[in-house]
């Protein structure tokens, strides 16, 4: 079989990844270096990882990017973590400079593609693929399709205004201001000094320590009432969490589903299937490689 390739961009506002896929499926060749601060010095670095890769022939360039976004003119709107790309028309940029078509969306978007087509979710037509990291995101697929909102918002959850614990005002905060690994390195800092991150607060909490107890419980139980918000919603086959929390705490998922169970319809409980990633770290860029070809649903 003659392969074929694909130039895939994962565009964080720590780190960008450009990679060379191989057959939709296979990361033959990966470069990372840190985010530019400006997206036109990021146009520059992408193209020359992508001649670095040598004589490819690739086909298709795809980019997973923080929203908010605008997905059907390849537009990064106004990411907080990516100040200097405001307003960017980044597939018009990126066309004119490598001369390939350029698909961009939601990184979340990317990383659910990535898990339904190849991953986790691979033998559900739906699912929810929802990331616990550095922020809190979504991508939803329905009818194998990729549900991207009238305006390229759907699937951030993060902004989902879930409370906490001391007032009904709609001013309560955010899930992602609560319960995203940036608010769990602020509780490690608290308990345990300057330079902690949340890691050693998850090894206090499996060590039954008092105050990691305290303090991340009651976190644990917003991230199940925040997924069970949108399972309520949505009531996919399947949830696939992923992101670094997950992924450096694997025993969440079966804590998570357990408390998620607590939160629905009677009828419901124990068929909120809730399940890791698979691609984790790998995700978004993969997922990145297949967006050309992804069905949407506006």
């Amino acid at each position: 079989m003659t392969s074929t390739y694909q130039i895939a961009i994962d565009l964080g506002g720590t780190s960008l990844r450009t990679a060379l896929i191989e057959n939709k499926q296979t990361i033959k060749q990966i470069k990372t270096i840190p985010t530019p601060a400006t997206a036109e010095e990021g146009i520059k670095k992408i193209t020359e990882m992508i001649d670095s890769f040598g004589n490819h022939q690739a086909e298709t360039i795809g980019c997973g990017a923080p929203g908010p976004l605008d997905p059907w003119n390849g537009v990064i709107l106004d990411p907080p973590n990516l100040p200097g790309w405001h307003d960017f028309a980044f597939k018009k940029e990126l066309e004119a400079a490598s001369g390939l078509p350029v698909t961009l969306d939601n990184d979340a978007n990317a990383a659910a593609v990535a898990e339904h087509q190849l991953g986790a979710g691979k033998h559900a037509s739906s699912m929810i693929y929802i990331t616990i990291s550095t922020g809190i995101g979504a991508g939803i697929i329905i009818g194998n399709s990729l549900l991207t909102g009238a305006l390229g918002a759907a699937g951030e959850v993060g902004l989902m205004r879930i409370g906490n614990g001391e007032s009904p005002s709609p001013r309560n905060k955010t899930w992602e201001q609560i319960a995203s690994g940036t608010a769990l390195k602020e509780k490690a800092v608290e308990l345990y000094g300057g330079s902690s991150h949340a890691g050693e607060l998850f090894e206090a909490y499996r060590e039954n320590q008092t105050e990691a107890v305290r303090v991340l419980d009651p976190i644990i139980e917003y991230q199940a009432a925040g997924i069970a918000n949108i399972y309520l919603t949505i009531n996919p086959e399947l949830i696939v969490l992923g992101g670094g929390v997950i992924q450096h705490n694997p025993f969440l998922v079966q804590v998570l589903e357990q408390r998620i169970n607590e939160y629905v319809y009677k009828s419901l409980k124990g068929k909120c299937l809730t399940v890791q990633a698979e691609f984790e770290g790998n995700a978004g860029v993969i997922g990145a490689g297949l967006l050309s070809s992804t069905v949407r649903l506006g």
